[in-house]
């Protein structure tokens, strides 16, 4: 299974972008609070994609499990966090860095046997 999920993520540079995102901002935010709970605001832009394309992406991501949400008060809205799967997998792309919790075009591609995986 996590070899379906990881080749759909190399097929999709969009989202490999999109989870970077979340990991950058989730190293930041430790970086400035150690007591952080790790659920972050929803990423709004990211560079190499465009900003209509990044709800359909976030679906996407959280229909493969590798980003989750929660629902939070109104003042904070949403939330967001990569998964275990999402870290694994941001890991096991090319030239990415290991996650570490302490411290273009749109291209659907073919999911149809990923639906049965997730």
């Amino acid at each position: 299974m996590i070899e379906t999920e990881l080749e759909a993520l190399q097929k999709n540079e969009q989202w490999q972008l999109v989870l970077e995102a979340y990991q950058d901002q989730h190293e930041q935010i430790k970086q400035c609070d150690a007591e952080s709970d790790g659920w972050l605001s929803r990423v709004t832009a990211v560079e190499g994609v465009k900003d209509k394309r990044l709800p359909r992406i976030h679906g996407k991501l959280i229909a493969l499990d590798l980003l989750t949400f929660q629902l939070a008060g109104r003042p904070a809205g949403v939330r967001y966090q990569l998964t275990s799967l999402g870290k694994q997998l941001l890991t096991r792309l090319p030239n990415q860095v290991e996650w570490d919790d302490d411290q273009v075009e749109w291209d659907d591609g073919d999911l149809s046997g990923l639906a049965q995986s997730v």
